[in-house]
């Protein structure tokens, strides 16, 4: 959920299903949302922008 100051009002960005947010660290320029989900093997990173509600996997990363 994102909440827009302006608008005084929450939005959903994205629908994860099963999985679940670990680690949400926004990028230097404000437009994406990094994070990765230890729920599903091998952990994949996504980047979501939060322009357009794009979710993308950019990666698989392991924290052991």
């Amino acid at each position: 959920m994102l909440f827009d100051v302006a608008r005084r009002n929450w939005t959903e960005l994205f629908d994860l299903g099963t999985g679940w947010i670990y680690r949400p660290m926004w990028s230097r320029d404000g437009k994406y949302i990094y994070f990765s989900d230890p729920s599903h093997p091998g952990t994949p990173v996504y980047r979501l922008r939060v322009a357009d509600h794009k979710l993308e996997q950019v990666s698989t990363e392991d924290f052991k």
